[in-house]
């Protein structure tokens, strides 16, 4: 009988033990990218340049940013409203590459400036009603998601 109830307990620590590791592993997918976010972002906030308004409903804006961290980048949106009343994705237009470049869109660790950027959302509501976000790989286990502006 002892070797049963050994066999038993024996059974039933490993199945605790791996209920704890994939619990462990199911909180750090979930923590960890917003812990990223948070404290260590691939990109700091943009300080937007100069803006003008286009007449239609758009901006044209031109940023510079810091870039901490070599990530890749896999691309932005800009949002109008406020998260949780009356937000919208909104239109986001970067200039072209000139003809032939084919360089990757991932910038290097440093301070940049951008621009054109094409935002529809009207001048009067980039500063205060208006918000962006930009996303990198950093890792291959989940997408960095960073608060790009304000």
């Amino acid at each position: 009988m002892g070797k049963r109830v050994t066999f038993w307990m024996s059974a039933v620590k490993s199945m605790a033990a791996a209920i704890m590791f994939f619990s462990t592993i199911v909180l750090l997918l979930t923590v960890a990218p917003w812990l990223e976010t948070r404290f260590y972002p691939p990109v700091g906030k943009i300080t937007i340049t100069s803006m003008a308004d286009n007449g239609d409903g758009t901006t044209t804006i031109y940023v510079e940013f810091d870039k901490y961290r070599n990530c890749e980048y896999i691309g932005m949106a800009w949002f109008r409203g406020s998260y949780g009343t009356d937000f919208q994705r909104v239109s986001m237009n970067v200039a072209p590459l000139a003809p032939g470049d084919t360089a990757s869109p991932t910038r290097p660790v440093g301070h940049h400036r951008a621009g054109p950027w094409i935002i529809g959302v009207p001048i009067d509501e980039i500063m205060n009603n208006s918000s962006a976000q930009i996303f990198h790989r950093c890792n291959p286990l989940w997408m960095t998601t960073s608060e790009f502006h304000p």
